[in-house]
């Protein structure tokens, strides 16, 4: 086997595990990355799988399974057997989903298993004790080995002939062809039974047996022994007395086997009466999600578009009061340089000489749209995490870097951390088909061998986990990943406490904004003061989660106004925008803060650096003003 340093992520995001082709083609995915992915192989595993399974499941008397179940358990055992056959640890690659998240034996939203019935219907129609029907009963004696004593002058008859009709063996073979519809299964069966019967019949008659002299008719048998030797003389005729004619014994009637037939017939009409109402369910169900679906889609396609027409409207009324401050800053600017031409000894008409220019160009340009967001909370979340890393592994490293005593309030396990239930996953991390979450490997906003992942409860993710990525080879010796480790979750932690707070900034927008200081050198909070923040506002919400989350979305509704507002403002040079956004954080006299990290936030996706200088300055003056 090939051995891999690096190996390709393959996370299942932005899918569901449960369902077959996502989850193969997961598994494909991750043993090409071990080096492990032999499809001819692959496929000879899976098919012993299956007959391991089926055999499984008709230990416990189960008469029918859902495909969903089936299909998992196959794949689950087939995802074991690869890494066993290669000799790897099943701790270092574990199953990617947990036991709870696997499917239901009675689910049948997939209908029910069609290889497993297939496969009791093959079970069911083979002889219980194949061959034994074909084994004919040894004589006590043969003719050729019997000793006859004295003379004989006619032979013993050593064939015995069966009085008794031929009827079908009880083992004999008849398959059903699951192709044949239902109502000719007890035709067919009949036919099969009677050509059967038939056939016995005809092998019934006594045939020669090997080594032996074919029977001849009594009329024309010879004495065999002393007398019947060549060079003896016949002896002469005798008259033979009339032979008494018996009456033939009559036949017995045809053993009966509609009984058994009827049985066979019956368990087959059950299976794939079940089979038929499982496929019935199956498309009602589906019919029923892809409508419900369908609308809750249309609807939320409406409120956004609704959404985003709003904004347009904020956006041109925005457009028109900058207007008249770009026109007020550009007359404070004309008025300075003619203040500058005068105290220098020069016309006031000289003042473009005195001019200062400023060259920066708009921040964010016009044409980009407005980031219009969803509703609060509108989208859902049941997906799970990519792949958990090892979770010794994280005891590992948490105790080795003596973390055990910050084990408290929502630090749920090491390098874990909880989740409110009121948090919107899908605008805050995930985005639309995972396309947020993705921005994290892909820009490199995290180191490229830790990850982050997240829990999922009966309400949706309930923790982030930070820790080694799990597609990688593991080193327990790498002091520098484990600092790595830490601090990535450190930064996550930080990014949670404003949740807690009700922030709307996204995961993403955080970690890269947090690079980019990180490059400029900022300083940033302990992991006491993360923890001690974490604890302090972790019980805060706790106390009132409904007031929690009424605080959070009346924020973000708050940010969906300001959202084309500072849209306008960030579009325009500079020299405005930076004068225009200042007034504007201290426009309605509340909320100052609130409003600065609102800007700040997506003035950093353009231009880093000039956020976070001018983010400083407002700031000072925001608490000069306070205090």
């Amino acid at each position: 086997m090939a051995t891999h340093q690096e190996l390709p992520v393959f996370d299942h995001l932005a899918l569901d595990f449960n369902k077959g082709g996502p989850r193969r083609a997961f598994m494909e995915g991750y043993f090409q990355g071990l080096g492990l992915w032999n499809a001819d192989r692959v496929k000879e595993i899976r098919e012993l799988c299956m007959e391991d399974v089926c055999t499984r499941l008709a230990a416990k008397s189960v008469k029918r399974v859902g495909q969903a179940y089936f299909e998992y358990y196959v794949d689950k055992k087939v995802w074991y057997n690869i890494l066993g056959h290669a000799n790897i640890p099943f701790e270092d690659h574990p199953w990617p989903s947990s036991r709870s998240e696997m499917p239901s034996l009675a689910d049948l939203s997939e209908g029910a298993s069609w290889y497993y019935q297939d496969w009791r219907l093959r079970k069911w129609s083979r002889p219980e004790s194949q061959g034994e029907s074909s084994k004919a009963p040894k004589s006590e004696a043969s003719a050729k080995d019997r000793v006859t004593p004295g003379p004989q002058t006619q032979p013993a008859v050593a064939a015995e002939t069966s009085q008794k009709s031929p009827a079908v063996a009880k083992d004999t073979v008849v398959r059903c062809d699951p192709s044949i519809p239902f109502a000719s299964q007890a035709r067919w069966r009949a036919a099969a039974a009677e050509t059967a019967r038939q056939s016995s019949v005809a092998s019934a008659a006594p045939k020669p047996v090997l080594g032996q002299q074919a029977e001849r008719p009594l009329g024309g048998q010879q004495a065999y022994g002393i007398g019947s030797s060549i060079w003896a003389r016949n002896p002469p005729a005798e008259p033979k007395p009339p032979a008494e004619l018996n009456p033939p014994a009559e036949p017995k009637p045809t053993a009966d086997y509609s009984a058994d037939v009827s049985k066979v017939t019956s368990s087959i009409a059950e299976i794939f009466l079940d089979v038929a109402a499982g496929k019935s369910a199956k498309k009602e169900k589906e019919k029923e999600h892809v409508a419900a679906d369908a609308e809750e889609a249309n609807a939320k396609a409406k409120r956004l578009y609704q959404k985003q027409q709003d904004a347009h409207a904020v956006l041109e009324e925005e457009l028109n009061d900058i207007a008249n401050k770009r026109f007020d800053i550009r007359s404070q600017k004309i008025a300075e340089a003619k203040a500058k031409a005068v105290a220098d000894g020069c016309p006031e008409d000289d003042w473009q000489h005195f001019e200062e220019f400023d060259d920066r160009k708009a921040i964010n340009p016009m044409n980009e749209p407005i980031p219009v967001r969803h509703d609060f909370g509108v989208n859902e979340v049941n997906w799970t995490g990519p792949m958990a890393p090892n979770p010794e592994y994280l005891e590992d490293i948490w105790d080795d870097l003596h973390l055990r005593k910050y084990r408290v309030g929502p630090i749920c396990g090491p390098f874990e951390i909880a989740l409110p239930k009121w948090m919107d996953f899908h605008d805050l991390v995930l985005g639309n088909d995972g396309s947020l979450f993705d921005m994290i490997e892909d820009e490199g906003l995290i180191d490229t061998d830790v990850m982050i992942t997240w829990s999922v409860g009966n309400h949706g993710p309930i923790s982030l986990i930070v820790g080694p990525k799990p597609t990688r080879k593991f080193d327990s010796q790498d002091k520098n990943q484990w600092l790595r480790v830490r601090n990535t979750w450190m930064k996550v932690g930080e990014w949670v406490a404003g949740v807690y707070k009700g922030h709307p900034h996204r995961l993403t927008d955080f970690l890269r904004y947090r690079q980019q200081q990180e490059i400029m050198g900022v300083s940033f909070m302990s992991l006491d003061d993360v923890v001690s923040l974490l604890v302090r506002l972790w019980d805060k919400i706790s106390e009132d989660e409904e007031k929690a989350a009424l605080e959070a979305q009346i924020t973000r509704e708050d940010l969906d106004l300001w959202i084309p507002q500072i849209h306008a403002i960030l579009g325009q040079e500079y020299e405005y925008a930076s004068q225009i956004a200042k007034a504007w954080v201290f426009r309605d006299g509340s909320n100052e803060i609130q409003r600065l990290r609102a800007i700040e936030y997506a003035w950093a996706l353009f231009e880093p650096v000039q956020a976070y200088e001018w983010a400083c300055k407002v700031q000072d003056e925001v608490f000069g003003r306070t205090n």
